[in-house]
């Protein structure tokens, strides 16, 4: 029963794991045409 537990722990862990890398890019995806409208902008007010 322990080394029950113990894999499922483990399996746990991993599946955790794999989450928090997955986790940032799905949050910062949709910041992308935030920055390029900022750069945009950047380019409008450099050509003055």
């Amino acid at each position: 029963m322990r080394s029950r537990l113990q894999w499922l722990g483990e399996q746990v862990e991993w599946f955790l794991g794999i989450l928090g890398c997955l986790f940032p890019p799905v949050v910062l995806l949709p910041l992308i045409p935030i920055f390029e409208l900022y750069d945009d902008v950047r380019r409008a007010y450099e050509d003055r």
